[in-house]
């Protein structure tokens, strides 16, 4: 099973990385600060797919 979270960084979103990861999926996170996705990465490896985006930067967003 698998699920994204955008956001993943803090707050919410990190929580229910946190809850999809405990039971059993493998989940994308998203967010601005790459040392925040590591950290959460390091929590279940084998579970967190980090990328860095930052939705409000239009250079780098998919349009």
């Amino acid at each position: 099973m698998k699920k994204a979270i955008i956001g993943a960084s803090s707050g919410i979103g990190k929580e229910l990385a946190r809850t999809l990861a405990r039971d059993a999926y493998r989940v994308g996170i998203t967010g601005r600060r790459e040392s925040f996705l590591a950290a959460l990465k390091n929590e279940a490896p084998d579970s967190f797919l980090p990328q860095v985006l930052d939705v409000s930067d239009t250079e780098t967003c998919i349009s």
